[in-house]
């Protein structure tokens, strides 16, 4: 099995070791005030001595802590407030000047109260300015109490590719739902690739870094990263449908290939047919199925396409004329709708194996409201012999069918043919007389026997 691996684009992504530092404790009371953010003791169940109010119907009241890191990362921020006027999304939390989000702060039974709102922010290596600024003026204010910050895991970038053939994707990616992507060392993290229509998922391999994949071979499977960054890449391999191509002949002969075997869907697959001694090809029919279709019917080395299991025959005919007996070719076709141009109802190829003379059955149910009208009548059959118009071989005499239609018969009592290939056509044509633009013909049927001799 042939794995496909492809040409991706590059991800270029920030990898974030952790925070050294352990969880830090920082009260509100001993950080930087301004805006008229006060210190104040008047509610119970504060930390430390104090806390910070000053917040209600304000725009200016800010607290700003100083953070210090060891080095740059994520950081775990946890803050402490009260809101017993319910609950307050007025606050801003600012890292370095930078504006993270305002955060929410659930409302608390009453102002002796504590809750705590966690978020996830990214810190400098040393003193960091984390900062709570009110925003707008509103009465759904908080109490500050404290923050802890907590340094992070060590975390590393995933990135997960499918991969292209040609620049053509053959897979997506459904989960991670992003890639790249950070995360934890020795975390398990949850990878799913799903193969485009026509292929099948191979593996996952390692592209770049280092990762531990618990099942390379599952479309969905974890992966973790213990090192350092990792790019894993999802591969996938064209789906092949394959059919049975059963090779026969009339005895009078051999083929190859021969017996039964594997053929690939849509493949155009060589065959070939060897005449024994005293024969000559004469043409592929199948017999069983018909999924099966020939480059040319008529030629003894030709291709073979299936879409379908199908059976082949190859057929030979005695390349001398004495003792030689007729040979059979017929054809029905579908409904076939005549309009007042000619139109051929019936095609019928055949390879002559000599010159000789050929004997026509042609026939024809069509439907019309009355089997004896003028209508009917008025429909003109005839035969040619390779040529698409005129050139009768012979007139058609109307015969009543009981199915109240009308079936017209004609029959050659040997028509000279040249060896080879020779098409014989029925063709019908309206009466410019008529009133009825189209006719329905079904269960059409020709049938040529083929003779050295007149029969």
């Amino acid at each position: 099995m042939k794995i496909l691996f492809g040409t991706v684009a590059t991800a270029v992504c920030l990898f974030l070791p952790n925070l050294t530092m352990a969880a830090t404790q920082y009260e509100a009371e001993s950080a930087t005030r301004s805006g008229g953010a006060n210190i104040n003791t008047n509610h119970a169940g504060y930390t430390g001595t104090g806390f910070v109010d000053g917040y209600f119907n304000s725009t200016t009241a800010q607290t700003a802590f100083t953070v210090s890191a060891s080095s740059a990362g994520s950081a775990t921020l946890t803050t402490r407030y009260s809101a017993g006027n319910g609950t307050s999304t007025n606050t801003g939390l600012y890292v370095n000047g930078t504006k993270v989000k305002n955060i929410t702060c659930n409302a608390t039974s009453n102002w002796d109260t504590w809750a705590t709102e966690t978020e996830t922010v990214s810190l400098n290596a040393g003193n960091n300015t984390i900062a709570y600024k009110a925003e707008t003026s509103s009465g759904s204010s908080i109490n500050l109490d404290n923050i802890v910050v907590q340094g992070a895991a060590t975390t590393y970038s995933l990135t997960v590719l499918a991969a292209t053939v040609g620049g053509v994707v053959v897979g997506t990616i459904t989960a991670p739902a992003t890639s790249p992507t950070v995360v934890n060392q020795g975390a398990a993290t949850t990878i799913t690739a799903s193969p485009s229509a026509g292929y099948a998922f191979v593996n996952w391999t390692v592209t770049s870094g280092a990762a531990s994949i618990a099942s390379a071979t599952s479309a969905s499977t974890t992966v973790t990263l213990n090192s350092g960054n990792a790019t894993i890449q999802a591969n996938f391999t064209p789906i092949t449908v394959t059919y049975s191509l059963s090779m026969t002949n009339d005895g009078h002969g051999t083929t190859s290939p021969s017996g039964t075997v594997t053929v690939n869907s849509g493949a155009a697959t060589p065959i070939a047919a060897t005449p024994a001694s005293g024969y000559q090809f004469l043409n592929w029919t199948v017999p069983a199925g018909t999924a099966a279709t020939f480059a040319s019917a008529t030629s003894a080395s030709t291709t073979v396409t299936l879409t379908g299991n199908a059976t082949v025959r190859a057929n030979f005919t005695a390349t001398t004329t004495a003792g030689v007996s007729a040979v059979t070719y017929a054809q029905t076709s579908s409904p076939v709708t005549v309009t007042t141009a000619n139109t051929v109802v019936l095609a019928l190829p055949f390879t002559a194996p000599s010159a000789g003379y050929i004997t026509v059955v042609a026939t024809g149910l069509y439907g019309t409201n009355n089997a004896y009208s003028d209508e009917q009548r008025g429909l003109e059959s005839f035969i040619t012999l390779n040529s698409t118009s005129g050139g009768s071989l012979s007139g058609f005499a109307e015969k009543t069918a009981l199915n109240g239609s009308a079936q017209y018969v004609s029959e050659t009592a040997g028509f000279p043919v040249p060896a080879g290939a020779n098409t014989v056509r029925l063709i019908v044509s309206p009466r410019t007389t008529l009133t009825t633009t189209t006719y329905s013909f079904a269960k059409c049927k020709m049938t040529v026997v083929f003779s050295p001799q007149k029969m």
